[in-house]
C-alpha cells in the first residue's frame, strides 16, 4: 500500500514502512509520482517474499530508484494541478451516488 499521511499523527502496524518527504521535494507530488501504475510496475521488480499476500520491496531497494523529478515550483504545480483534479472527482463521485440514490427512491416509489 503506498498513501500519503493527510490526518497528522497515526498508529499503525510495524510491518509497515513509512518514509519522510525530504523538504525539497512537494509531498502531493511525491505521492502522485509514486502510486501511478507504471511507477508501480516498475519498483514491483524488487518485490521479494515467498507468500503472494505478503511480497514486498526492501525500503533500501525503493530508496535506490532513479526517476527524473522537476524543480519544486514546478513539483508544486503539478501536484497542485492533479490534487484539484482528486477533488473534483471526489465531488462528481458524490453527485453520481446521490443521482443513484435519487433514481432508487423513483424507482421504490414508481412500483408501490
Amino acid at each position: 500500500v503506498i498513501t500519503r499521511n493527510k490526518i497528522g499523527t497515526v498508529i499503525f502496524s510495524p510491518i509497515h514502512i513509512t518514509f519522510e518527504v525530504n523538504e525539497n521535494y512537494d509531498p502531493i507530488f511525491i505521492e502522485k509520482m509514486i502510486t501511478r501504475w507504471d511507477f508501480i510496475n516498475k519498483i514491483r521488480k524488487f518485490e521479494e517474499g515467498t507468500v503472494y499476500e505478503r511480497m514486498a520491496v526492501k525500503p533500501e531497494d525503493f530508496l535506490t530508484y532513479e526517476t527524473a523529478i522537476p524543480f519544486l515550483e514546478e513539483q508544486q504545480k503539478i501536484g497542485d494541478f492533479f490534487n484539484d483534479f482528486d477533488i473534483l472527482i471526489e465531488k462528481q463521485s458524490q453527485k453520481i451516488d446521490l443521482l443513484k440514490q435519487r433514481k432508487q427512491g423513483f424507482l421504490q416509489k414508481m412500483f408501490v
